[in-house]
């Protein structure tokens, strides 16, 4: 929300398991847990707008996913792949990201590259193996 909102403020996105492909509720498996707890989130006029948030974002973005996610549709986690966006799938569970090696990699290595030369994720060829899909 803050890369679209304040892109000045922002330097890189990376999303974990984040389905901001959904732009509306009530298709994940977490909806019923959502559902209830709904009386503590943001009022709805400030929480962001998840139909902007599949829009193309002006600073550069990596998406990871997980065909084992087990909580969200991993297709919701999938942006349009540009010169600023990459989808990397790595094999985890939603609750896993944290943890997950092939994860945590690919965090440090968009985190350490220079704020204006960002680069598209190539994990080194003793890790290529924990990667499924880098678009």
């Amino acid at each position: 929300h803050l890369g679209l909102k304040h892109p000045d403020m922002v330097r890189q996105v990376i999303t974990l398991g984040s389905p901001f492909g959904v732009a509306h509720g009530h298709r994940t498996r977490a909806d019923s847990t959502f559902e209830r707890f709904r009386i503590i989130h943001a009022r709805p006029q400030i929480a962001p707008d998840r139909s902007r948030l599949a829009d193309a974002l002006t600073v550069p973005s990596t998406s990871l996913f997980s065909k084992m996610d087990g909580v969200v549709p991993w297709r919701a986690c999938l942006g349009e792949e540009t010169e600023m966006h990459q989808n990397v799938e790595v094999r985890c569970s939603h609750l896993g990201f944290g943890f997950d090696p092939a994860t945590i990699w690919c965090v440090a290595d968009r985190l350490a590259q220079p704020a204006d030369d960002w680069q598209r994720f190539t994990p080194p060829a003793r890790l290529r193996r924990l990667y499924k899909h880098i678009g």
